[in-house]
């Protein structure tokens, strides 16, 4: 009798550890799928940030608005690309002009027209260089952060900077105000190459007047 019993409640207690376990891990398998849901499903609203101002005495009630994390994080973004776009741009050109002043100041005579093509030639690629920096350094951040090869990080930042905007490359939602901001920078830029450009001409026009006045 003893002995039948022991094997019926050690039966009975696998059984339990069993059904137990089970029950377990589908609560567990369960709540995994859930979770993988609630992730992908649905992320949520963006946290936001409130900021208010208050007015003083006497003056209308104050502002209140908020900012939410994508926005900080592309506003820092272009805080940062901005300014080194900048620097670049400056560089380039404080360069090309203390070079052409000197070419200038070693060559007085008249240039003629070989020379005057050359300046220009120089000048004029040296610019299209300088912007071709500039669009890849906007490239390696998208790269980094937005898209996954060089190839269209690349073309969609020559697109942004030339203004063309084909459209068939865009940045995720959390990123897409970096490409009207790498535009409105690459319109300055342009204009500023533009002018010295312009400003070479007009240095050339002037130089070789000197030698056909009577």
């Amino acid at each position: 009798m003893f002995f039948p019993a022991l094997a019926i409640l050690a039966r009975s207690i696998r059984c339990a550890s069993f059904l137990h376990g089970g029950s377990r891990s589908r609560n567990v398998t369960g709540s995994r799928a859930s979770n993988c849901q609630s992730r992908f499903l649905y992320a949520g609203p963006p946290a936001t940030t409130s900021l208010s101002i208050e007015g003083h005495k006497g003056s209308p009630a104050g502002v209140t608005f908020s900012l939410n994390s994508d926005f900080c994080r592309q506003l820092a973004a272009a805080m940062v690309l901005i300014p080194l776009t900048l620097f670049t741009q400056s560089a380039g050109m404080a360069g090309l002009i203390l070079w052409s002043r000197a070419y200038f100041a070693r060559n007085t005579g008249r240039l003629g027209v070989r020379h005057c093509v050359e300046i220009m030639v120089r000048v004029t690629t040296a610019m299209i260089f300088l912007h071709g920096i500039e669009i890849l350094l906007w490239t390696g951040f998208y790269r980094w952060k937005c898209l996954p090869a060089l190839e269209p990080a690349f073309y969609f930042s020559a697109t942004s900077f030339s203004t063309v905007g084909y459209g068939d490359v865009v940045l995720p939602p959390f990123w897409r105000l970096l490409g009207p901001v790498e535009s409105v920078t690459g319109v300055l830029m342009c204009g500023l190459s533009a002018s010295l450009v312009f400003a070479l001409v007009t240095r050339l026009v002037g130089h070789e007047d000197r030698f056909h006045r009577p």
